[in-house]
């Protein structure tokens, strides 16, 4: 989708949910903090679910590309999981995943600029899989609206994702590595020439920390690395460049057990991410290829 300030955008998805967009925060690394499968019930039956959240970063990058890095941010999402393989012990088992994200900015893309708060809205439709209790793999298709201006990307993305969380000691959740593979089927990301076919490998460690009065700390440090394996950072020339980003973040969740429980669960997550940019996105960034950002959350799941 080609915005009217920027050069491009882009979407990214899930590593360990594969398919559910979920919080972006900062750069997006593609980890889902909400709904991660359809819920299991006590007779052993799979049924829906759902998460509903809201994101402030102090900046919006996406696969490296800069967005917005003033004003207020504000990044709502929503998705449904159905399942459709009903016992919990089936295998494979498939998920159905339908999910919307949206961004609103106060800075120079969206109302300081004279334009409409509403910078993007996001659709995507896939299939999520559990292979066994090791693999997990997903097909996607996504639409990405620029809503200033009615003009629509369109993307094919595959994932695939390892648990490795029981070759580590009860409090860590592993490194959890994952591959994701785009292509894009309308539209460039990066104003460029030619449809893109973006590659993703990334970590996402998990480790217990405790609890401070009534919240129940968990640290996850994501790490992803982007590259386009052809043409999706061409930057002015038309030349593509193969590294895009390096990502390093550090992620801290806690449920929010003083909020009633007549209004479900709710969690609250803190994070900041250190951004390394490649030489077209750098150009995108306005020269700079470094950037820290900070971003709080809010999110719930039924």
């Amino acid at each position: 989708m080609n915005h009217p300030v920027l050069f491009a955008c882009s979407c990214l998805l899930p590593l360990s949910t594969l398919v559910a967009q979920g919080p972006r925060y900062a750069t997006f690394t593609g980890t889902s903090r909400t709904s991660e499968a359809a819920s299991t019930t006590e007779d052993g039956e799979r049924r829906s679910s759902g998460s509903f959240g809201v994101d402030f970063p102090t900046a919006y990058y996406f696969r490296g590309i800069q967005y917005e890095n003033q004003g207020l941010i504000a990044q709502p999402h929503l998705e449904l999981v159905y399942p459709l393989t009903a016992a919990a012990d089936s295998t494979p088992s498939f998920d159905l995943v339908l999910g919307t994200w949206s961004s609103f900015h106060t800075g120079p893309t969206g109302i300081a600029g004279g334009n409409s708060a509403w910078f993007e809205s996001d659709l995507y439709l896939g299939v999520a899989t559990q292979l066994n209790d090791k693999w997990s793999a997903s097909g996607t298709y996504s639409w990405y609206g620029a809503p200033q201006n009615g003009t629509v990307t369109e993307e094919i993305t595959f994932s695939l994702a390892y648990d490795d969380s029981e070759m580590w000691l009860q409090d860590v959740g592993g490194l959890q590595p994952a591959f994701v593979l785009g292509f894009e089927t309308k539209g460039q990301a990066d104003g460029g020439n030619d449809k893109g076919i973006y590659a993703q490998i990334g970590i996402e460690p998990t480790f217990k920390l405790g609890q401070t009065g009534s919240l129940d700390w968990t640290m996850t440090m994501p790490v992803a690395i982007g590259m386009s394996l052809s043409g999706y950072y061409e930057d002015a020339g038309g030349s593509d460049t193969f590294f895009g980003f390096f990502d390093l973040g550090v992620d801290l969740t806690t449920p929010l057990e003083m909020v009633p429980s007549r209004f479900g669960p709710w969690d609250l997550s803190v994070g900041l991410h250190a951004l390394l940019l490649g030489d077209t996105t750098e150009q995108f960034n306005g020269g700079d290829s470094f950037e820290w950002i900070f971003s709080v959350g809010l999110s719930t799941t039924w």
